[in-house]
């Protein structure tokens, strides 16, 4: 019973409740009570129980009304009872976490196979069909008709990219949680590789590998950073064979990722990997580092395959001089066109950067004013404060705050 009035409470109906998975032998009795809200009772005749272990054990559908507006709406457990084959009760926290779920409402979704659910075996399929064109084999007008997401009637990457777009977007595929299953023959496996290192005091590096499995085709996955001392500011896709679309959350604490192959091709052989790019978060106590979760992959035929985690968490250490303000090495260096700097203070102060030729010259003023905690990027379009180019030449970037005095140095190639 989500708290958002009458109004949503009329907008999601329940219409069947089933078993799945580990609960396939299990029988299940449900009522529809008031509005969106439903109670179920899962139980079994044998006395039989539910292995442990993660995934669905029940598949709840509502019809929902035309007039819903797009959004995600949450779903909420309540009232929960669960019992072990001889009727003593187990309490909820041994069984699940408090979980909430959501149902996402798009006008135009991207469910090409009817599952219910838009993921990487939509988009792999929303590939053929964009490649094959709508009336072959690969794109029947029954899913054709879904596969126009952006509406401009015509099938092509670019309807794979709102597809994308919409899943990522939308928060799809949780925030947490992640199992490791058993080794499978010819799975898909996916972890972190190597140390996170910092490059500075504001850029840090973390790798993932993913070693793909019998006929891959893309994966998607999500990384949870909450409980680490850095945050996600950007993931990078070191191969050209597939497309990476990212969605990072606002303060970098969960990041989405999806892999999937471009309209040039469909598979390529040997390891993918995708670099994550970290800054620190000022003010985290958190250090318990990166964890990987919901990791899902296709094949070339547009089903789910096994996938198998290798080192789902990574230990983070603290940026260097993360508790004192700090300067970063500007990137590009040399440049032409533009280059970035960050700086780094762990509270309020008063910040200037300025730009000095190197016979000393003031050259331009970029930041001269009260600042928040936090990382702070800036960038040098290579002009002075009049607008004119800089010439070609060697330039240091002066930064203090309060009583810290730091400088860098950058060359400016034209």
């Amino acid at each position: 019973d989500p708290p958002y009035g009458s109004t949503q409470h009329l907008l999601f109906l329940p219409t069947s409740v089933e078993v799945v998975g580990r609960a396939a032998d299990f029988r299940v009795a449900w009522t529809g009570l008031s509005g969106s809200r439903v109670r179920i009772l899962l139980f079994s005749a044998a006395g039989a129980a539910i292995a442990p272990g993660r995934g669905p054990i029940l598949r709840v559908c509502y019809s929902v009304a035309s007039e819903t507006p797009e959004g995600r709406y949450p779903i909420r457990y309540s009232s929960t009872v669960i019992a072990d084959p001889k009727g003593d009760e187990i309490p909820p926290c041994l069984t699940f976490a408090e979980i909430v779920g959501s149902i996402c409402v798009a006008k135009t979704g991207c469910d090409l196979n009817g599952d219910g659910i838009s993921d990487i075996l939509d988009v792999v399929q929303l590939v053929h069909c964009a490649l094959a064109g709508p009336g072959s084999d690969a794109c029947p007008d029954s899913v054709a008709a879904k596969a126009d997401c952006n509406g401009d009637g015509v099938v092509n990457i670019r309807d794979v990219i709102c597809c994308v777009r919409k899943i990522l977007d939308g928060g799809g595929f949780g925030s947490g949680g992640g199992s490791v299953p058993p080794d499978t023959t010819g799975a898909t496996r996916i972890g972190f590789t190597g140390p996170v290192e910092w490059t500075g005091p504001a850029d840090g590096r973390a790798t993932i590998e993913i070693q793909p499995g019998d006929g891959f085709a893309g994966i998607q996955f999500g990384i949870n950073a909450h409980s680490s001392p850095a945050r996600i500011r950007e993931i990078r896709l070191l191969s050209d064979a597939y497309q990476l679309e990212s969605s990072i959350d606002p303060g970098g604490g969960i990041a989405r990722a999806m892999i999937f192959p471009s309209a040039a091709g469909l598979a390529a052989p040997g390891p993918i990997r995708v670099e994550v790019i970290l800054e620190p978060a000022i003010g985290s106590t958190g250090n318990k580092g990166m964890t990987l979760f919901a990791a899902t992959s296709a094949n070339l035929a547009a089903k789910a395959m096994a996938t198998r985690w290798t080192a789902p968490t990574a230990e983070v250490p603290q940026a260097p001089g993360a508790g004192a303000p700090s300067l970063s090495v500007p990137a590009p260096n040399p440049f032409a066109v533009g280059t970035e700097i960050a700086y780094a203070i762990p509270n309020q102060r008063h910040v200037t950067l300025r730009i000095y030729s190197a016979t000393g010259r003031l050259v331009r003023t970029l930041v001269d004013a009260a600042m928040p905690g936090g990382v702070h990027r800036v960038q040098w379009d290579g002009r002075d404060s009049a607008g004119r180019e800089a010439r070609s030449g060697i330039y240091f970037f002066k930064f203090t705050a309060g009583d810290v005095e730091r400088t860098a140095r950058v060359m400016r190639l034209r």
